[in-house]
């Protein structure tokens, strides 16, 4: 059941992340960012429930490092266009 959880939670992450590249909004980068919180715990309770530890690190270094360049760039473009309007 947590597996099924952690990667619910992964697909709609990833899912935001990509909207978010297309289109920034303040409160999709705070979910996002939950989400990100959400997928690191529930894989991180996948560790001690004895899940293998290079495949979970490979695939969630991937995740993350995804989710948070997605989350800069949203950010960054936001503040771009508050500083053109």
């Amino acid at each position: 059941m947590m597996l099924l959880t952690h990667i619910v939670i992964a697909i709609i992450s990833l899912i935001i992340a990509i909207v978010l590249l297309a289109r920034p909004n303040k409160s999709l980068v705070k979910v996002e960012l939950g989400l990100i919180a959400g997928t690191l715990i529930s894989g991180t309770a996948l560790l001690f429930q004895g899940a293998s530890l290079l495949h979970l690190c490979v695939s969630g270094l991937l995740f993350t490092s995804f989710s948070v360049v997605a989350v800069v760039f949203a950010v960054r473009r936001m503040k771009l266009a508050a500083v053109v309007d």
